[in-house]
């Protein structure tokens, strides 16, 4: 029997004499009363170093205790990053857990810095997964904080998560954290080849079962664009007259027709005038522009409109057009002026990433940002509880206060009267109050035709005599 501070230990020599041993220990203890834990008891318990007739200490073995020892004695430092360096962060998301690392290279060689993870809640699990991948960068940028805020951070991943970020309709949650991201220097680059050994649990942002899922999500998120439309257009001439047709295709997939006979002009004339009715028809739209050799529905319709007898067939109908854009006595070219205006470093910013070297500056633009999204080359505004607000230049601005305050539906409005309809007709710039009262006060029927003011141009000086 060895006795330590608080525990005893009896060992026999042979398996035959331990329970004999074991007795003559009872008898003792019980003797002196002591007493003994039985939760720490433990009987029949064979020597570790004793060797085994059943185990077997091969070459296998042999090397993975070695790659232990190895890994244990060396184990992966954490950096320090240096002043104002650029770092990356890498995510990983899992069924139940998303995790992130941020890292600082140096000479090739990347270091880790830190590492945060996050159990997902129940609600959170059933996130989408490009979803789960936001909510694990803005899981990131709340616990590194001070690194968010004092360096360059760049995101390395394999799926867009800017333009998931800065998608034109945003759920709330996305909405929200697409704001709170704004607040720092945070870029995107598409993520490749990783060999570092600190890295191997970051080699991909998702696991391989959910990749399948997640390309669904991500062709959903590329194709469902409401506004794109495909419009084929084709136009032939004959004796008997000329032949337009227009067959517009929205994203619903339904086909719509339109044969359109004109008198007679020549081959080419006739393809301007139905690029151009086509172009009026599906204004506002995302057109995209089809081979020649792939427009055969639109090539057949024409030549069926420039005959001298037209079949009207179902979905479709034939209409005369009397005035040509082509005309000479209205050949008008409409222009646009590519002047700078307030929207191009909010579009620049958005569509290639371009910030003011001005650390100030840029951070604010990206705050800016957050509150706009690109549609199709259009800048919208983000409106609180409302659609979408269509962004004006500088050139608009003035027509359409005009049309709303003096149009069909015009009353001749105050100022913020009319800033609140410009708002709920969906189009927005900056200082629209300010310039809306402007205009009301400087707009030459309302000075003529309103009421009489009688208030005093100045205050009163009151004259006190002595």
């Amino acid at each position: 029997m060895e006795i330590y501070i608080d525990d005893m230990l009896v060992k026999s020599q042979q398996a035959g004499d331990h329970i004999q041993y074991l007795s003559d220990s009872f008898q003792i203890l019980y003797k002196f009363n002591m007493k003994l834990n039985p939760e720490k008891c433990a009987f029949g318990v064979s020597s570790v170093l004793k060797k085994q007739s059943q185990f077997e200490w091969i070459e296998e073995c042999h090397q993975a205790l070695k790659n232990l020892k190895s890994y244990l004695s060396n184990p992966p430092l954490l950096a320090k990053p240096k002043d104002r360096e650029k770092l990356l962060i890498y995510l990983a998301v899992l069924e139940v857990a998303v995790s992130a690392v941020l890292v600082r290279e140096d000479r090739g060689k990347k270091s880790p810095i830190y590492y945060v993870s996050k159990t997902l809640l129940d609600a959170e699990t059933r996130y989408p997964h490009l979803e789960k991948l936001a909510l694990t960068l803005i899981m990131a940028s709340r616990k590194l904080r001070p690194y968010f805020q004092y360096h360059h951070i760049s995101v390395v991943a394999a799926y867009p998560l800017c333009n998931i970020l800065h998608k034109q309709v945003l759920l709330a949650r996305l909405a929200k954290w697409a704001i709170e991201l704004s607040e720092y220097d945070i870029t995107y680059q598409p993520r490749t080849a990783t060999k570092s050994q600190v890295l191997a649990d970051f080699v991909a942002d998702l696991r391989s079962c959910m990749v399948t899922e997640a390309k669904k999500e991500l062709q959903v998120f590329n194709e469902s664009n409401p506004g794109t439309w495909t419009l084929f257009t084709d136009g032939s001439s004959n004796v008997k007259g000329a032949g337009l047709r227009i067959v517009l295709i929205p994203h619903t997939g339904e086909t719509i027709r339109q044969a359109i006979k004109c008198h007679s002009i020549t081959n080419n004339e006739a393809e301007y005038e139905v690029v151009i009715v086509g172009l009026e028809l599906a204004r506002e739209l995302g057109i995209e522009q089809i081979p020649r050799d792939e427009n055969v529905e639109a090539d057949v319709l024409a030549n069926l409109a420039s005959a001298a007898e037209v079949t009207i067939e179902e979905n479709s109908s034939v209409i005369h057009l009397f005035h040509l854009a082509l005309d000479q006595d209205k050949n008008e070219v409409n222009f646009n002026n590519l002047t700078w205006d307030w929207r191009n470093e909010i579009v620049n910013f958005l569509q290639y990433r371009i910030l003011p070297e001005d650390k100030k500056k840029a951070q604010a633009l990206r705050q800016k940002a957050a509150r706009y999204c690109l549609d199709q080359g259009n800048l919208y505004r983000k409106m609180f509880g409302g659609p979408l607000a269509r962004c004006l230049e500088p050139s608009q601005m003035e027509y359409m206060m005009r049309e709303v305050h003096e149009g069909h539906c015009g009353n001749h409005a105050g100022g913020r009267s009319l800033v609140k309809t410009l708002i709920r007709a969906r189009y927005y710039w900056p200082k629209m109050e300010e310039e809306a009262e402007n205009f009301v006060a400087k707009y030459d029927k309302c000075q003529k035709y309103g009421n009489n003011m009688h208030r005093l141009v100045e205050l009163l000086h009151p004259v006190v005599a002595l």
